[in-house]
C-alpha cells in the first residue's frame, strides 16, 4: 500500500503487484465529507498569501541577518541582497523560491524559507482560512497547505477501522513528527510506535525521544535493516510491537541520532 500527496489517496496493489487506486478509501472519505480539492479562488488566495509571506521573509533576511540567517542555506542572504520581486508558481524544482499548486488543485505548497520561520512568516494570514485548510512544514524549506481532513492520520485511521492494519503488528517512520508526520504519532504508546529520523533532534517532542534515531534517509534505512536483521533472530512472526521493544532496536543502531 501506498498513501500519496500527505495522504490524499491511497494505492494498493493488484494481482501483479501494480499499484491501483483504492477505490475504498476514497469512498470512504467521500462518506465522511472529507473535501480533497481546494475552491480555485482559495487557491488564489494561498498563493497570495505565500508570496508576501516568502518575500517578507528575505526583505527580513536582509535587515537582520543575525536573527533570521539559517546556517545550512548560506545561498538566501545572496538571494536576499539581490531582492525577491516575485515568487513564481511552479512544479520545476530548480526554482527556489516558488509556490507549487500539486494535482487538480489537492495542495498549494510553498518553498523557498526555512520551516522554523513559517510560523511567522505564514501563520497568522493562514488563520483565516483554518476551516477550509491545515496548514504544516514538510521539509526544511517548505510548507503544506491541504484541505481540512487531509493529512496521514486520515489513512492511518482508514486503515486500522478496515482491518488493513493492527496495533502491534504496524509501526510509522517519520521526519517531521511536529510537522506532516505529527498525525502519525498519535498511536505511539497505543500499539502503533513512531520512530522518528528527523535531522534534527531539537525539533522532536519528548515524548518520542526513546524512539529517535534521526539521519533522515539514512537513518531510516539503517532502522529497517536493523529491524528485518532483528525479527529473523529474535522475534516471532506473531509477536505484538510495542515501542520499548522497537526502542531496543533503536539501541541496536550504530548511527548516532542528530543533534
Amino acid at each position: 500500500m501506498m498513501a500519496t500527496d500527505a495522504g490524499m489517496s491511497l494505492f494498493i496493489s493488484d494481482s501483479e503487484g501494480s499499484p491501483i487506486r483504492s477505490n475504498e478509501f476514497d469512498s470512504d472519505c467521500d462518506a465522511k465529507g472529507i473535501k480533497r480539492q481546494l475552491d480555485e479562488g482559495l487557491v488564489q488566495k494561498l498563493i497570495g498569501v505565500g508570496r508576501l509571506g516568502i518575500k517578507r521573509y528575505y526583505q527580513m533576511l536582509k535587515a537582520q541577518p543575525e536573527v533570521y540567517r539559517d546556517e545550512r542555506f548560506p545561498w538566501m542572504e545572496t538571494l536576499a541582497s539581490e531582492g525577491v520581486e516575485e515568487v513564481e508558481v511552479s512544479l520545476d524544482g530548480d526554482v527556489v523560491p516558488r509556490i507549487e499548486v500539486r494535482g487538480v488543485r489537492s495542495s498549494v505548497i510553498y518553498v523557498g524559507i526555512p520551516a522554523s520561520f513559517a510560523n511567522e512568516m505564514y501563520g497568522e494570514a493562514l488563520e483565516p482560512f483554518c476551516q477550509e485548510v491545515e496548514w504544516m512544514p514538510t521539509g526544511r524549506l517548505s510548507v503544506d497547505c491541504l484541505p481540512k481532513g487531509v493529512g496521514k492520520q486520515r489513512v492511518v485511521d482508514f486503515l486500522l477501522n478496515s482491518g488493513k492494519v493492527k496495533r502491534g503488528h504496524t509501526l510509522c517512520l517519520g521526519d517531521r513528527p511536529t510537522g506532516n508526520d505529527k498525525g502519525l504519532t498519535l498511536w505511539h504508546t497505543n500499539g502503533i510506535p513512531f520512530v522518528s529520523v528527523c535531522e534534527n533532534q531539537a525539533q522532536v517532542p519528548g515524548e518520542l525521544l526513546d524512539l529517535h534515531v534521526g539521519g533522515n534517509a539514512n537513518g531510516a534505512a539503517s532502522f529497517l535493516q536493523t529491524l528485518v536483521d532483528t525479527m529473523r533472530k529474535e522475534a516471532k512472526a506473531d509477536s505484538p510491537l510495542s515501542a520499548a521493544l522497537v526502542q531496543k532496536w533503536v539501541e541496536k543502531l550504530s548511527i548516532s541520532p542528530c543533534n
